[in-house]
């Protein structure tokens, strides 16, 4: 059952998942906050991602994220594969 979602909703789920793994707790994260800023990693983020997979039923191509660094790019991202 793929569950679907609005894009404010998953921005917010990405946006705590974010911060459970941000080496700056504190810090304040908008769309455009760089990962590496925060001191989330490739690591993190996979998790990250493997935890959108299984909430959402579908599959997100790791390989897809390259080159996306910004908090709304990976929310874009995301957005674009669990709603395809």
């Amino acid at each position: 059952c793929v569950m679907k979602t609005d894009r404010a909703k998953l921005n917010s789920q990405i946006h705590e998942l974010i911060k459970q793994h941000a080496a700056k707790a504190d810090a304040i994260i908008t769309e455009e906050t760089r990962l590496d800023e925060l001191g989330v990693d490739s690591s993190d983020l996979m998790e990250i991602i493997f935890r959108l997979e299984e909430e959402y039923g579908v599959e997100i191509s790791v390989e897809g994220l390259a080159g996306r660094e910004t908090l709304g790019d990976i929310v874009d991202y995301a957005f674009k594969m669990i709603t395809a």
